[in-house]
């Protein structure tokens, strides 16, 4: 108010000053008034926008509609060029009041507007024409001259209300982008993150509530890396520099275990994007999809591919993979030992009392067969009646001695299956290396040849084994290397 005081106090010295010299017409008292009143009007939209691009402004209860007060304001600058007698310089007040009313209002207001003004003009002209209204220079150059100030005043309205149209284009559809992406983020329940070169959050979406138990609001601001499994960090810490390094656009996938508000982990697949040059991001975009479920299903088929189904055991791929491991592995100055073993007499009780009595001893053998080796040992089923033994760290032949006289006397006890008691014996052959260039066929090769040398001897000293109880004898042993 104290402006707009000062501003009415200087145009009436003014006025009155030119008034003095015969150049402005009418009561300098009232021409200021006019000017009080309209700069009044123009100051309230300024401050109360009625429907305007600024939409955090707040809007005044019970304000006028723009047109109307657009007409109002007008209506004053029509009153202060007819009484003054400058009629013709009415275009350019107008379109003072049109440009204010058109960016605070919006483009809902600058096709009125541009009616009002020339409206105005026009009835201001015919005013001087029939001697209304009053003119400090000649009528005819008083026509000229607002038409000539009508017509740019009237293209810059026009141009104003455009951009002001294209601006509200544009930001109603960013507004509607937001709204789009903020529903998307809300409906998923991928949880989507931006964090800056440092790896500190900036942004968190809401799915981190549900699927971290954690506010997002309170994730900003933290390192990421906090809510990664302690032993992962390093290594996730070292791809997200990596990626931060990399050229602009550098996406990457890693498998992470992330820690739950609630406690415990779960395994999440990151999909790593670097934004660092767009300068609304600045920073590493992250999406995190769960894939807990997907783990454990993947880990099942796993243990399922790499186990027997009946005994539980290792298979022969397990196995495999597991001796080509071991080979490289093992400690200096140790080898590997490797028994291979057929049950001797099961054919006789599978053929006579049935498969599901010899699958009964299979599952009775496997079981006694692993608590007869070290915990660091494996035990694995070839296939029907055939059992092999991993020995990791043999350091001399004592040793994978013991663990075949101990696999013996395991196999050799009796087994109650189907109600009834039996027993099987076992043919082992075993065979050690130190030497890590020979591949896994090679040790196989040699404790199988071992197996089966001792089934042969057996055959010979005692004709009848195979039809009932078999016993057992000691093992053929070999080394390579």
């Amino acid at each position: 108010m104290a402006l707009l005081a000062a501003v009415t106090t200087l145009a009436f010295v003014g006025l009155r000053a030119l008034a003095a010299y015969g150049l402005v017409l009418g009561d300098p008292l009232l021409l200021s008034a006019l000017t009080a009143a309209a700069g009044a009007v123009g100051f309230d939209v300024g401050r109360h926008p009625v429907a305007g691009l600024d939409r955090e402004r707040p809007r005044r209860r019970r304000a006028l509609h723009p047109v109307v007060r657009l007409l109002v304001v007008v209506v004053l600058c029509a009153l202060f060029a007819w009484t003054s007698g400058w009629s013709l310089l009415l275009p350019a007040f107008a379109t003072l009041a049109s440009v204010v009313h058109v960016e605070a209002a919006g483009s809902r207001v600058w096709r009125p507007a541009v009616v009002l003004q020339l409206g105005a003009t026009v009835v201001g002209q015919v005013g001087v024409v029939l001697g209304l209204v009053p003119t400090v220079v000649d009528p005819l150059a008083s026509h000229l001259a607002a038409a000539g100030i009508a017509l740019p005043c009237t293209v810059t309205v026009a141009y104003v209300g455009r951009s002001v149209t294209q601006r509200e284009l544009a930001e109603t559809g960013l507004r509607r982008t937001e709204a789009r992406l903020h529903a998307l983020m809300n409906a998923s329940s991928d949880v989507l993150v931006v964090v800056d070169p440092e790896a500190h959050l900036t942004s968190v979406s809401p799915a981190a509530a549900r699927s971290l138990g954690r506010d997002p609001v309170g994730l900003v601001g933290t390192p990421l890396l906090h809510l990664v499994e302690r032993e992962q960090r390093p290594e996730v810490a070292a791809r997200l520099r990596e990626i931060a390094t990399a050229p602009p656009g550098t996406r990457a996938s890693l498998d992470v275990l992330m820690l739950l508000a609630t406690g415990g982990g779960r395994w999440y697949e990151w999909t790593v994007a670097s934004l660092l040059d767009d300068p609304l991001v600045d920073g590493l975009v992250v999406v995190m999809r769960d894939i807990s479920e997907r783990r454990r299903h993947a880990d099942a088929l796993a243990r399922a591919a790499a186990r027997d189904p009946l005994t539980g055991l290792a298979n022969r791929t397990e196995l495999l993979r597991v001796l080509d491991r071991a080979l490289p592995r093992a400690a200096p100055g140790a080898g590997v030992g490797l028994l291979f073993l057929d049950l001797d007499g099961f054919k006789a009780i599978n053929d006579t009392h049935g498969h599901a009595v010899g699958d009964e001893v299979l599952v009775t053998v496997a079981r006694r067969l692993q608590g007869s080796v070290r915990p660091d040992d494996l035990v694995a089923r070839l296939g029907g009646d055939e059992f092999c033994v991993l020995v990791s760290d043999v350091h001399d032949e004592g040793e994978i001695r013991s663990v075949a006289r101990r696999v013996e006397e395991a196999v050799g006890e009796v087994v109650s299956a189907g109600g009834l008691v039996l027993r099987v014996g076992a043919s082992v052959g075993t065979a050690v290396t130190t030497d890590d260039e020979r591949g896994p066929s090679d040790l196989f090769a040699v404790a199988d040849a071992a197996m089966y040398e001792v089934k042969r001897t057996r055959h010979r000293a005692t004709p009848a084994a195979g039809r009932g109880a078999a016993g057992t004898r000691p093992p053929d042993r070999r080394r390579l290397g």
